[in-house]
C-alpha cells in the first residue's frame, strides 16, 4: 500500500519532465534541432495522389448485377453495376421514343395536308384567266352589238326620211312594212346590246367574287400551314432526353480509370445514401506528412527535398526485412492546424500544430504503397546542407 503512492509520484514526475522538455523545444527549439540534425521527422499517411473516389447510385434502387470486386482494375466509363430499375427505364425510353415518333408523324401529315390545300388554293388562281377571257369576249360582243345598233338606227332613219319624202307618195319605194322591219331590227339590236352589257356586269361580279374567294382560301391555307408547329415536339423530346438519362443512371459507370479499393454492397442489396464502392488511381501514390509548424520554414518549394518513409507494416514478404519508401517533396500546405495523426508513443506531445507536406513517391515505392492505402507512417525529410 505504501509503494503505490510512490509509483504514482514517480509517474507524475516523469510526465511532467517530458512535457517540460517538449515545451522547451517548441517552437524555436525544434527548428534549431531540425536544422542542426539536417532532417525533419514527422508522421504521415499514404494516399493516392488523385484521392479516393466514392461511387454511389440512386437511393431506393437495388443492385441487379455487380461486375467488379475489390482489386478490380477498371477503365473510365466502364460499367460497374446494373440497377434493378434498368429494364423499367428501358421500357420508359421506348415509350417516350414511340410517342415522339407518332407526334412527328402526325405533324408531318398536318404539314402535308396544309401544303396540299395551299397548292389547291393557289391553283384556283388559274381560273381567273378563264373569267378574264369570258369578260374580254363579252366586251368584244358589246362592241359588235353597238355597231349593229348604230347600223340599224341609221337604216331606220334613212327609211323614215324616204318614207316621208314626196317621191314615196305612192308608197312604192318604202312601205310601212319596210319601216316596221327596220324598227324591229333596231329593237332587236338594242336588246342584244342590253343583254351583252348585263352579261358583262355579271361576268365582272363573278370574277370579283372568284378572286376574293381564291385569295381568302390562300390566306386560310397559309394560316393553317403556319399554325402547324413543332412546339408540341419539344416536351416529347425533353421526355426522351430524360428517359435516356434515367436509363444511363441505371448503369453505374466508373468516373475514373483506377482500382476498386472498397466494396460495401453485394448483388441484391438496397441502395442507400452511402457509397457502394470506392475507387482510386494507384499508379501515383503520395505521402501526406504533418510537419510541425516551426519546421515549415526549413522546407523551400524551390528546393527538391528527398524523403524516406518507414513503418512497422512495411515488410518485404520475401526477405522479411523492413522496407523504406522514397519520394520527393513537391508541395506544402499554407493551412496550419491541429494534428490529425496520433503518435503511438504515449510520451509524445499531443498538442502539436502542423501543416501538411506532400511527398510524391517514386515508381517502385508507389507500387508498394498502393497495397497500404491510408497507412500511417513515419517520414524523414532530408534537409540540404547549408554549408554547401
Amino acid at each position: 500500500m505504501k509503494q503505490f503512492p510512490l509509483f504514482l509520484l514517480s509517474l507524475c514526475c516523469l510526465i511532467g519532465c517530458t512535457r517540460g522538455s517538449s515545451s522547451e523545444k517548441a517552437p524555436d527549439g525544434l527548428l534549431a534541432e531540425a536544422a542542426q540534425s539536417k532532417e525533419i521527422v514527422a508522421l504521415g499517411r499514404l494516399k493516392p495522389e488523385s484521392g479516393i473516389i466514392s461511387v454511389g447510385a440512386t437511393p431506393g434502387d437495388r443492385i441487379q448485377s455487380l461486375d467488379v470486386e475489390i482489386g478490380s482494375e477498371v477503365d473510365k466509363n466502364q460499367p460497374l453495376m446494373v440497377l434493378a430499375s434498368h429494364e423499367m427505364r428501358r421500357q420508359e425510353l421506348r415509350l417516350a421514343e414511340a410517342q415522339l415518333a407518332d407526334a412527328k408523324k402526325q405533324i408531318d401529315l398536318k404539314k402535308s395536308a396544309a401544303a396540299d390545300q395551299l397548292d389547291i388554293a393557289k391553283a384556283s388562281r388559274s381560273s381567273q384567266d378563264a373569267f378574264q377571257k369570258e369578260r374580254d369576249a363579252i366586251l368584244e360582243l358589246i362592241s359588235v352589238q353597238k355597231k349593229q345598233v348604230d347600223l340599224a338606227r341609221n337604216q331606220l332613219d334613212q327609211l323614215s326620211r324616204l318614207f316621208d319624202s314626196e317621191s314615196n307618195r305612192n308608197r312604192d319605194l318604202v312601205t310601212e312594212d319596210d319601216l316596221a322591219k327596220a324598227k324591229l331590227a333596231l329593237a332587236q339590236a338594242e336588246a342584244e346590246l342590253r343583254k351583252a352589257t348585263s352579261d358583262l356586269t355579271l361576268a365582272e361580279e363573278k370574277q370579283r367574287i372568284n378572286n376574293a374567294v381564291t385569295e381568302s382560301n390562300i390566306q386560310v391555307a397559309q394560316n393553317q400551314a403556319a399554325s402547324v408547329s413543332d412546339s408540341p415536339l419539344e416536351a416529347l423530346q425533353s421526355a426522351v432526353k430524360l428517359a435516356k438519362m434515367n436509363l444511363e443512371r441505371a448503369t453505374v459507370r466508373s468516373p475514373i480509370a483506377g482500382t476498386v479499393v472498397n466494396l460495401f454492397n453485394r448483388q441484391g442489396d438496397m441502395i442507400t445514401n452511402q457509397p457502394v464502392l470506392r475507387l482510386a488511381n494507384l499508379n501515383r501514390m503520395i505521402c501526406v506528412a504533418e510537419v510541425y509548424e516551426s519546421q515549415l520554414a526549413l522546407i523551400d518549394d524551390k528546393t527538391e527535398l528527398s524523403a524516406e518513409i518507414t513503418s512497422a507494416a512495411l515488410i518485404d514478404p520475401k526477405t522479411r526485412k523492413p522496407m523504406t519508401l522514397t519520394g520527393t517533396v513537391y508541395r506544402k500546405s499554407q493551412l496550419v492546424g491541429q494534428a490529425t495523426l496520433v503518435d503511438p508513443n504515449p510520451l509524445a506531445p499531443q498538442d502539436r500544430r502542423t501543416a501538411e507536406v506532400y511527398i510524391r513517391l517514386d515508381n517502385n515505392s508507389a507500387q508498394i504503397a498502393s497495397n497500404y492505402i491510408n497507412l500511417q507512417v513515419r517520414v524523414r525529410i532530408v534537409l540540404p546542407d547549408s554549408g554547401g
